[in-house]
């Protein structure tokens, strides 16, 4: 395997999760759910009995400030456009 391609996922990874722990709990766990495991807000409303419009704000906040880390902390494996 490429050293090169491992070395620079685990970077991926060390951001991704650096980033995750800026979040406050509620949004790390919404934004986990969305992004990572593929949740639609409606199925994320319905494990957390909440409101669909507090589940999407909550999502989008999280996207937001990881596009604002991304800003803050560029790396030339990061794409420049996400499709989030």
């Amino acid at each position: 395997r490429d050293r090169s391609v491992s070395r620079g996922l685990g970077d991926v990874y060390k951001r991704q999760k650096k980033f995750m722990l800026n979040l406050k709990p509620v949004q790390r766990r919404r934004f986990k759910m969305y992004f990572i495991d593929n949740l639609t807000y409606r199925q994320i409303a319905d494990i957390e009995s909440r409101n669909i419009k507090s589940i999407y704000e909550s999502v989008q906040a999280g996207k937001k400030k990881f596009l604002k880390y991304l800003d803050k902390h560029p790396n030339k494996n990061t794409p420049t456009s996400l499709s989030l």
